[in-house]
C-alpha cells in the first residue's frame, strides 16, 4: 500500500507504511500533517490515521492490509503533550490525560514548573478531535465581555492615574510661568500623566496575558462561558498571550487614532470652507461647521475600528489580533 504525506502544503510520496511510521518516530511527521491513500475520501491529519500506519509498518510481510483489518488491529497512539509527534502509546509515558515522549520529558516537566500546568499541551488527544469543531462566540458576547473587563482594569487603571490627579489640583492654584510653560507643575504633570498612562498599561497587560494562560479566558470572558485558545484547541503561552494584547490594546489602538485624525482633518476642512462661504460672524455657519467637522469624524472613526469590528463578519469571529496571533474566542469547553 502507498502512501503519500504533505508537510508544510509541500505534497511527498509514494512512500510504504514502515517509512511514514519511521518518519512518524523522527517527528518529521507530525500530528497535524496530512498523509492519504488510495482508497481514503479525503486527506487525514497524521494523528487520525497514525494507528493503522504503526499497524501496517509492524506486520508481516504476507499479513492483509485491507481496510478491515486496518481499522480493528490499529496500533493505539497518542500524541506527545511538548513535540506533537504521534506514537504508539507503548513507547510514550502517561502524565496525567496527557503522554509524553521520553526524550522530552524533561522539557515536558520543565515546562509545566515554568507555566504552573498551562500552555503546555499543544495538541489534543486523537478522540478529542471526533468531537464538535470550536464553536466561536458572537460579536456581540465578545462586546460585552469587553465591557465587563473594562469595569475591571477601571480602579487599577484609576489607582495609577492617582499621582496626576494630585499633580492637576494642586496645579491649579499655582500661578502659570510665562516665561517657561514647561517648568514647575506644568512638568510635573506631564511627567505624572505619562507614568500613569504606563501604570495603565501594565497593569492591562498583565491582567490579559496572566488570565488567558493561567485560566484561557479573562473575567469578561469568563462571564460570558468563553475561552481563547488557539486553532487546534491548546492554550496560549505567554508570548502569544502578550502579543495578542499588544494587537489588541497598542496596534488596533493606534489604527483607530490614525483614522479619527484622518477624519479630522478632512472635517476641519470642510469645517473653514464652511465658515468661508458663511463668515466668521455667521452662528449658522459656524455650528453647521462644528457639526459637519464631528460627523466626519465620527465616521472615520467607526472605519478605523475595524479591527475590531471585523470579528462579526468572520466566519470565525475573529478580530485583527486573533487573525495576527492565530487565537480563537470560542465557547468553554474542557481540554
Amino acid at each position: 500500500m502507498e502512501w503519500y504525506y504533505a508537510i508544510n502544503q509541500q505534497k511527498y510520496g509514494p512512500a510504504g507504511a514502515a517509512e511514514l511510521a519511521e518518519l512518524g518516530r523522527k517527528g518529521t511527521i507530525l500530528a497535524d500533517d496530512l498523509v492519504w491513500r488510495e482508497g481514503m475520501q479525503e486527506w487525514l491529519p497524521f494523528r487520525r490515521t497514525a494507528g493503522e500506519i504503526y499497524r501496517l509498518a509492524g506486520a508481516p510481510a504476507d499479513a492483509g492490509d485491507d481496510e478491515e483489518a486496518s481499522e480493528v488491529d490499529a496500533v493505539e497512539t497518542a500524541v506527545c503533550a511538548h513535540s506533537s509527534r504521534v506514537l504508539p502509546k507503548s513507547e510514550l509515558i502517561p502524565y496525567g490525560d496527557r503522554w509524553i515522549d521520553p526524550e522530552h520529558k524533561d522539557a515536558f516537566l520543565q515546562g509545566l514548573m515554568e507555566t504552573g500546568g498551562s500552555g503546555v499541551l499543544t495538541t489534543r488527544e486523537p478522540d478529542d478531535f471526533d468531537a464538535p469543531a470550536l464553536i466561536p462566540v458572537g460579536f456581540w458576547w465578545r462586546v460585552l465581555s469587553t465591557f465587563i473587563d473594562n469595569l475591571v482594569l477601571w480602579l487599577p487603571s484609576m489607582l495609577c492615574m492617582i499621582p496626576y490627579i494630585v499633580v492637576s489640583a494642586g496645579a491649579t492654584t499655582q500661578p502659570a510661568n510665562a516665561e517657561n510653560p514647561l517648568s514647575g507643575w506644568t512638568a510635573a504633570m506631564g511627567i505624572t500623566y505619562a507614568l500613569g498612562l504606563l501604570g495603565t498599561l501594565a497593569v492591562s497587560g498583565f491582567y490579559h496575558s496572566w488570565m488567558l494562560v493561567k485560566w484561557r479566558a479573562t473575567l469578561g470572558k469568563m462571564a460570558i462561558g468563553a475561552v481563547v485558545v488557539r486553532p487546534d484547541g491548546s492554550s496560549l503561552t505567554y508570548g502569544r498571550a502578550i502579543s495578542r494584547w499588544l494587537c489588541f490594546a497598542v496596534l488596533g489602538y493606534v489604527i483607530t487614532m490614525v483614522f479619527v485624525g484622518i477624519g479630522a482633518g478632512i472635517g476641519g476642512a470642510i469645517m473653514a470652507v464652511t465658515l468661508g462661504a458663511g463668515g466668521e460672524d455667521n452662528a449658522g455657519a459656524i455650528a453647521g461647521g462644528v457639526f459637519i467637522m464631528l460627523i466626519v469624524a465620527a465616521f472615520f472613526a467607526v472605519i478605523g475600528a475595524f479591527p475590531y469590528w471585523m470579528a462579526a463578519f468572520d466566519k470565525e469571529k475573529r478580530a485583527l489580533h486573533d487573525r495576527i496571533c492565530a487565537t480563537r474566542v470560542v465557547k468553554k469547553f474542557e481540554a
